[in-house]
């Protein structure tokens, strides 16, 4: 077994990002064009509390079932399982989840599913914060958090069973490295499995322009890539057996997203009266979700492919 690269040191942020205001920061996502790793780190450091607040510990869309009229965390748990189900993972197994966020999703692995959850994310007071949390749940025996970034994961070859991603690949600068790098760090015969914010197939210009690139800039993601694209970096790292699924076809997408005209107008009139410049990048960045669903040019597709044994 080759060792794979050490594990990074601590991500730091240049001095000129760390010091910028709130507002400096988002006048700095706002510009637009491909988004800086370093503005994402820092803009995804400052966001925790109203990422907590409105999303809980889960950062990332619940999978809702016809007919459920409550949004909430048993949705966001729901997700988790159908991913995991999607590829088998048992109890016992060793699983990475890259962009862990603060650990929601580790902590329900290890207490839930008796798996050996470990977390990565580029930015240390998530890392905290996630500790804080497996603590709190009993579950430092089998959940823990490393820094670093998908495209280099700071761990050796064939040391996972599964590897997992939760709406954090659209950030990936690089997702074809990421995917070389899960592909290298699974064991024969292991499996990825997730689920990610993805452009619609066959968007025109004027899609593009006025649905997908507000996206990008309010949620800092580099390139909004569509189905198709992650499937062929897949093939391309190697991978078999992969398949992607529009979860328009399995959950009510409309209830996570603000798709209805009366949603999206009460959320720019609190978009209007927001003085916090990052809260009220946040709410239009849920604006612009809604807005490209209800056009379908937005989608969440799951994934899930296997290293061939």
């Amino acid at each position: 077994m080759t060792a794979g690269p050490p594990p990074p040191d601590r991500p730091t942020h240049p001095r000129s990002i760390s010091l910028l205001t709130d507002r400096e920061l988002a006048q700095r996502l706002n510009r637009g064009g491909p988004a800086d790793t370093a503005v994402t780190d820092e803009y995804y450091r400052r966001v925790i509390p109203l990422f907590r607040a409105t999303l809980g510990v889960h950062w990332h869309t619940g999978f809702h079932l016809p007919g459920h009229a409550a949004v909430g965390p048993d949705d966001q748990i729901r997700m988790i399982e159908v991913v995991t189900d999607s590829i088998g993972v048992q109890a016992g197994s060793r699983v990475l989840d890259v962009g862990c966020g603060i650990g929601g999703t580790l902590v329900w692995l290890a207490r839930s599913r008796g798996i050996e959850a470990i977390g990565l994310t580029p930015v240390e007071e998530q890392r905290l914060i996630g500790q804080q949390l497996i603590a709190q749940h009993g579950a430092g025996d089998r959940a823990h958090i490393v820094l670093g970034h998908a495209d280099r994961l700071p761990f050796p070859d064939e040391s996972f069973d599964a590897v997992l991603f939760f709406e954090s690949a659209c950030h990936f600068p690089d997702r074809a490295a990421f995917f070389r790098e899960a592909m290298r760090v699974l064991r024969r015969g292991g499996a990825i499995a997730g689920e990610d914010w993805t452009a619609c197939e066959g968007l025109s210009l004027d899609q593009q322009h006025r649905l997908i690139q507000p996206i990008e800039r309010t949620w800092s993601i580099p390139a909004l890539g569509t189905a198709r694209h992650y499937c062929g970096q897949m093939v391309a790292a190697g991978f078999d057996r992969v398949l992607s699924i529009d979860l328009k076809s399995e959950s009510n997408l409309r209830r996570a997203f603000m798709a209805d005209r009366s949603q999206q107008i009460e959320l720019m009139n609190s978009i209007n009266t927001c003085t916090a410049p990052l809260e009220q990048l946040v709410l239009e960045g849920f604006l612009r979700l809604g807005q490209a669903l209800a056009e379908d040019a937005f989608t969440i597709t799951r994934f899930s492919a296997h290293k061939p044994a």
